[in-house]
């Protein structure tokens, strides 16, 4: 016996360094569209927090600066007072419109809702907004009704001036006019006169008296009337108090600052010095709002240099930790998809080729899908946007051209009144006047006219009484008119005037003289608070009439116009353009805005009275919505022009864009759902249906085929499918063929126990087991191992089996002979010639030798029962290969002593690896077979004696049958020889256990294993 071992292992490459295996690149290339998907997801969830942020931004900012607009708006001192002090006129005008006094129902007046409440009135006035209020109500008849409080201050004045401001009762004489202006002007001003006061009915007149500015209003309804006095008008910093107070701003810390102020200060008096640095720091960058500190601040500067401001907390920003977890999640998917990368690992493993494809399709669509949606959404705001700012500059155009062809009613009007007073004739008499007049009423003309001849004398007039001063001041300027433009009537017309009121029209520094100018056109003159449109004209001729003076109310003459104006239709863009008009004297609408709409243009009203700038805003009415922009203009009155208009146009933009929008959408999505549909049926599909063929394939179900009607590259792989199927399924053919050739059973020789397996690798394997018993009680055995794999290997096996069985009929066969059949066998093939490694045994059970005989094959390991181990075999050269030898090699003897045993094992054994490349080898296989040896003894001794078990039980039952011997016999043989066989087959399964726990690779060769066992002594 040779007691040799093989030889050393060659180096083996590593694990998935095969040509066409997976590689770091190619995964890097699978991966690297994941990582642009992710960057662009990323991205574009960065650029959507971006924009909402901005737009969160934007509209606190926008917010806010409303919110100081509609503050600095509230707290302008002319308009806090017009608002409280016109709002009770107002309240009193529409209750004496529908109704009678409280007191009772005045005789002949309507029922209807009383008259307010003079102490609710005064109370009110007084608790909520800080005004002493004197108020002052009258019946119809100019009868004093009720004061508040009780008694009023000046009650006899007011009581004697109420009935000559209505123009109740009989006129006055003479002499009570002059008493009652002196009145007037030592309770509301030298300024201050009787017809002033009776011009200003419905209005808020100004009033100054013992150093203190104040102001009164009256007005006459159907059922009586009101007067009401304010004695001192409030500060600016009052009426800041107030409002704030009062909760009408919203804002409990705003600020007021003005010229005559060194900072900013609460509204309780106290320092803001934060808000006095914040105002000095957005002044030096030209900015109104801004971030200081911690707060956003927003300053808005009204009339006479008035600036009111507030510091708003800014909105909380979202956590940092949001994007940081967003950005450190896609990071960490980042790091783990180029990690994964990185291992010798397909990491597309378990994504079926289909699937990958569609996500691909789907990403490579959706990121410029996504993009083009949130791209067009935003050129869809921002067409609106700009929609909206075109409609707002279109409103202002409008809204300026009222005010530019306020001059060319002017001309307009004046070119009619020289037509008209040229109608009057030379000598008008009173009818002649009375259609003068009807025509300035008609045209909206009618103030104050005045008739005068040559000498200054008034003719024809309604200028009423006069003081003798104004009189005489009225005179001056009729007559020097005359003396300029017809100084030939002014020498025909003798003249004694006031050398006084002579000298101040022609002085140059008191302005009157600029009256003069400008015959024939309506200029605008402003006294005091009066403006008014002046006309004048002088006749030529003999007559009497020489001089004709018209005198019309500003803000009549606006009112005229913007109701004439307003008429005529203004279109942009197919869009009417409709007019409001609102006068901040009276706080009444000149031109009512539609229903519902009052309270919102009456607040943007104030703000562009306050700022003088145009304010525009968005307003919903009766189901629809539409645009407004309001301008305060100066030479209109001051009066707050609107311009409103649907929004169908923003509408109409809109749904343009949300239809083009729409239409691209369903274009871009037609087009993928298109592009998709003709790669699921060019791709996804067929690459179903592979996948369908590979999983048949894995399931060894070679009847199934692809069908396929394609001329393409995938028509000819699934043709090649197809065909390999065929092949498959005879290979399967094969292969049980070739399964039916490797020994179910094998010989149990007394006192031995033999066992194999052979493990396939493939469909059809390359590695031979045979034994069989000889008729002399001998067992043949042969392990070998075929050159290649497939068909010709299955073959060869066949043929082996052949030789072995011819061989075995032979007198006194041995090994060796055996191994000679084999290789003239294998050398007289034609074409390729083919060899093997092969094991040739016979054991003798009576005299326990064996007899082995290796050919260029793993050498089989013997197995001392002492634990002992030997590598057993000579050198030779496999069968089929070297020169034809005439004799084999010498065999090899060896005497089996009890628990030893034989190991055969074909190279697949040894050389199975681990994912690390590592093999079995000799020393592991000798280490695992000796402790297998130990494992399978005992695992035997528990078979035999169950098995010993099982015959007694067989023995008595065949008894009773008549048959006790036979039955004994047989069931004992059968159950010894499966306990016998049990030891054999616990010893390989132990080595097989073994090698699945180690080598975790997949298998590359077929694994043999065949196990002779003596059997211990103490074995039944």
């Amino acid at each position: 016996m040779a007691d040799s071992r093989p030889a050393a292992q060659e180096g083996i490459p590593p694990f998935g360094s095969a040509p066409g295996g997976v590689t770091p690149a190619t995964n890097r290339e699978a991966v690297l569209p994941a990582l642009f998907l992710l960057l662009a997801l990323a991205v574009a969830a960065e650029t959507w927090w971006a924009v909402t942020l901005r737009n969160r931004e934007n509209a606190f900012r926008e917010r806010v600066r409303r919110q100081v607009l509609d503050l600095a708006a509230q707290t302008e001192p002319a308009i806090f007072l017009r608002q409280r002090l016109l709002g009770i006129i107002g309240r009193w005008r529409e209750a004496s419109a529908e109704g009678s006094p409280a007191a009772g129902k005045v005789d002949g007046s309507p029922a209807g809702r009383p008259l307010p409440r003079l102490d609710l009135l005064g109370r009110w006035a007084s608790r909520r907004w800080g005004l002493p209020l004197s108020l002052y109500a009258f019946d119809r008849q100019g009868r004093l009704t009720g004061t508040w409080p009780s008694p009023a201050p000046n009650l006899h004045a007011i009581r004697r001036l109420y009935p000559l401001l209505a123009g109740l009762g009989a006129p006055p004489t003479p002499d009570l006019e002059r008493q009652m202006t002196r009145q007037v002007r030592f309770l509301f001003g030298d300024e201050k006169d009787l017809p002033q006061l009776r011009a200003a009915q419905g209005r808020l007149l100004e009033t100054f008296a013992g150093g203190e500015t104040g102001s009164l209003a009256w007005t006459v309804g159907p059922a009586g009337g009101i007067f009401l006095h304010l004695p001192r008008n409030p500060s600016a910093a009052e009426v800041f108090r107030q409002v704030v107070r009062a909760g009408g701003s919203g804002l409990a810390a705003a600020v007021l600052g003005g010229p005559d102020q060194a900072g900013f200060l609460l509204a309780d008096g106290t320092p803001a010095p934060l808000a006095t640095r914040a105002r000095a720091e957005l002044q030096a960058g030209a900015a109104y709002a801004g971030a200081v500190g911690e707060r956003w601040w927003v300053f808005q500067e009204g009339l006479a240099g008035r600036v009111v401001g507030a510091g708003f907390p800014r909105p909380e920003p979202p956590s940092p930790w949001t994007r940081t977890a967003w950005w450190g999640t896609a990071a960490l998917a980042a790091f783990l998809l180029w990690r994964r990368a990185a291992a010798p690992v397909d990491v597309l493993a378990g994504f079926p080729l289909r699937r990958v494809l569609t996500l691909l399709f789907a990403a490579a669509g959706l990121v410029p899908l996504v993009g083009l949606l949130l791209l067009s959404v935003d050129l869809v705001r921002q067409t609106a946007l700009v929609t909206a700012t075109r409609l707002s500059t279109a409103q202002q155009d409008a809204l300026q051209g009222l005010a530019r062809d306020f001059d060319l009613f002017r001309r307009e009007r004046a070119r009619w009144l020289e037509a008209w007073v040229d109608a009057l004739g030379p000598d008008p008499d009173d009818r002649a006047v009375a259609r003068f007049v009807a025509g300035l009423r008609r045209r909206g003309l009618l103030g104050r006219y005045s008739l005068c001849d040559g000498a200054g004398q008034q003719l024809f007039g309604n200028w009423g009484r006069l003081t003798p001063d104004q009189a005489a001041l009225h005179i001056s300027l009729a007559r020097r008119a005359v003396e300029l433009y017809a100084p030939a009537r002014a020498a025909a017309t003798p003249y004694r005037g006031n050398a006084v009121s002579d000298r101040a029209v022609t002085a140059e520094g008191l302005g009157l003289h600029d009256l003069l100018r400008s015959p024939g056109s309506l200029h605008l003159v402003q006294t005091g608070q009066d403006r008014y449109l002046r006309f004048m004209r002088i006749l030529p001729g003999t007559g009497r009439l020489a001089y004709v003076e018209v005198r019309v109310p500003l803000d009549q003459a606006v009112h005229v116009y913007l109701r004439e104006r307003t008429r005529r239709r203004a279109v942009y863009q197919d869009l009417g353009l409709r007019f409001a008009a609102f006068d901040p004297a009276t706080a009444r609408w000149v031109i009512p805005p539609p229903p519902g709409l009052d309270r919102p243009f009456r607040r943007l009203a104030g703000r562009a009275a306050t700022t003088g700038q145009a304010h525009a805003g968005r307003f919903r009415w009766r189901g629809g919505g539409g645009f407004v922009t309001v301008l305060a203009n100066s030479r209109l009155a001051d009066t707050c022009l609107a311009a409103l208009c649907s929004d169908d146009l923003l509408e109409r933009r809109r749904l343009e864009g949300w239809a083009s929008l729409g239409w691209s959408a369903f274009v871009v999505i037609s087009l993928a759902l298109l592009i998709g549909r003709a790669l699921a049926v060019h791709l996804i599909v067929p690459l179903g249906d592979l996948e369908a063929g590979a999983g048949a394939l894995r399931q060894r179900q070679f009847g199934f085929r692809v069908r396929s009607q394609r001329t393409d590259e995938l028509g000819r792989l699934f043709e090649a499918f197809n065909g390999m199927m065929e092949g498959s399924q005879d290979l399967q053919v094969a292969r049980r063929v070739q399964e039916g050739l490797i020994p179910r059973r094998f010989p149990q020789p007394p006192g031995y126990s033999l066992a194999g397996r052979v493990t396939m690798a493939n469909d059809l394997g390359g590695d031979i087991l045979n034994c069989l018993e000889l008729p002399d009680g001998r067992v043949a055995f042969l392990v070998g191992d075929v050159s290649g794999h497939g068909i010709g290997s299955a073959l060869l096996m066949a043929f082996a089996r052949a030789v072995t069985f011819h061989w075995s009929q032979r007198p006194s066969p041995g090994p060796a002979s055996l191994a000679d059949d084999l290789d003239r066998t294998l050398r007289t093939q034609a074409g390729v010639r083919s060899f093997m490694g092969v094991v040739c045994g016979l054991l003798d059970p009576h005299t326990h030798d064996l007899t082995v005989a290796v050919h260029g094959h793993v050498y089989p390991l013997l197995v001392r029962a002492t634990g002992d181990t030997a590598w057993i075999g000579r050198p030779a050269f496999p069968l089929g290969i070297g020169r034809p030898r005439e004799r084999g090699p010498e065999a090899t003897v060896l005497r089996l002593g009890p628990g030893d045993g034989l190991l055969c094992v074909t190279d697949g054994f040894v050389e199975s690896r681990n994912l690390a490349g590592h093999q079995v080898g000799y020393d592991r296989l000798a280490a695992w077979a000796t402790a297998g040896v130990a494992n399978a003894g005992m695992a035997a001794a528990g078979s035999a004696v169950a098995g010993s078990a099982a015959a007694g039980s067989a023995a008595v039952g065949s008894a009773a049958a008549g048959s006790a011997a036979a039955g004994s016999s047989a069931v004992g043989s059968a159950a010894a020889g499966g306990a016998v066989a049990g030891v054999a087959e616990a010893w390989l399964a132990d080595l097989e256990r073994r090698q699945d726990a180690w080598a975790d690779a997949p298998r590359e060769d077929d694994v043999t294993l065949f196990a002779v066992r003596r059997l211990p002594e103490n074995l039944p």
